[in-house]
């Protein structure tokens, strides 16, 4: 095992002092208290330092990092020696300038979201259960093939899709495992943030973006496109095995099935699990399941139930 001869990232306390008495916070009873921070300039040269250390990361906290005199001085000392940087804050101080200023920096981390991925419209790259790593822009450039979180216009519904153009009229999405494009075109007030790694389980991998993440879209299509040339000639046997119900005795005791409900704002929707896999929907508005092929085999669409036997259902 490779072992690193110096950190990756740093958390600092740049000053002492504080704004607030929150009554559960132990810091100004801590035996450590000092009355007087380090200079700036004593700052700017151990930012150099942990430069030549090859640090990329830094969180400045305190006390309140922003009541620290000539936080700017700082935190351009953070920009020009190459690091990113986090700041750890109650946010009471933080004004209109400064958030401004952080922006324009382009190196602040902001805060970060974890959301819960459900459909089927990113598969395979993402699967229903996935949890989403989501970092907002700050100021960076939204890139073609980056796999965004997003509420398009007029709705308040977060949607997981690929940016597939960008022009002058807006930024165009598609779910990879979609056959059209987005009917919408949204703007970055619109965005949320861009994915850059799922989990599921103990198992977490990486989300591409930018051009590797449109090879991978374009890698998506054309297995879809294989696999469909495949299963229209395939069709006809697939569906009379399908009517003989053949499949379904033999594996009845051995495919386990269960249907999970969810509320949307357009209706409810059901889906149909085989362990953690999506295998089958009911989305709002429709009557008739939907069953993934070569799932029908196994699985008696009669005898699925409809939204009447929720009553209760989750919310994602």
């Amino acid at each position: 095992m490779k072992v690193m001869s110096t950190p990756k990232s740093v958390d600092i306390e740049i000053t002492n002092r504080c704004n607030l008495r929150c009554k559960y916070c132990s810091h100004f009873g801590s035996a450590g208290d000092v009355n007087q921070d380090l200079p700036t300039e004593e700052w700017l040269k151990f930012f150099e330092e942990l430069n030549r250390c090859t640090v990329i990361g830094v969180t400045l906290a305190g006390g309140e990092p922003f009541f620290r005199e000539y936080l700017e001085e700082l935190i351009e000392g953070v920009v020009k020696n190459r690091m990113r940087f986090s700041i750890l804050s109650n946010g009471t101080l933080i004004t209109d300038e400064m958030a401004a200023f952080l922006a324009s920096t382009r190196r602040c981390k902001g805060p970060e979201k974890f959301l819960n991925y459900m459909g089927a419209s990113m598969n395979p790259v993402l699967m229903s259960g996935d949890e989403l790593h989501v970092v907002p822009y700050n100021g960076q450039k939204i890139r073609s093939g980056d796999v965004i979180v997003f509420i398009p216009p007029g709705k308040d519904q977060k949607i997981v899709h690929r940016v597939v153009s960008i022009d002058s009229q807006g930024i165009r999405t598609k779910g990879d495992n979609n056959n059209r494009f987005d009917p919408w075109v949204i703007n970055p007030d619109h965005i949320i943030g861009r994915a850059v790694c799922a989990k599921k389980g103990n198992r977490q991998r990486r989300v591409f973006g930018g051009l590797r993440g449109q090879f991978i879209a374009l890698g998506v299509r054309a297995i879809r496109i294989i696999d469909s040339g495949i299963f229209s000639l395939l069709r006809p046997a697939y569906y009379s095995m399908v009517r003989s119900g053949v499949f379904r005795r033999l594996m009845a005791r051995l495919i386990v099935t269960r249907v999970v409900s969810f509320n949307r704002p357009e209706g409810m929707e059901l889906k149909l699990l085989l362990g953690r896999h999506e295998i089958g929907s009911l989305p709002s508005g429709r009557k008739k399941w939907y069953i993934r092929p070569p799932f029908r085999l196994f699985v008696d669409e009669a005898s699925l139930p409809g939204r009447e036997s929720f009553p209760t259902s989750f919310t994602e």
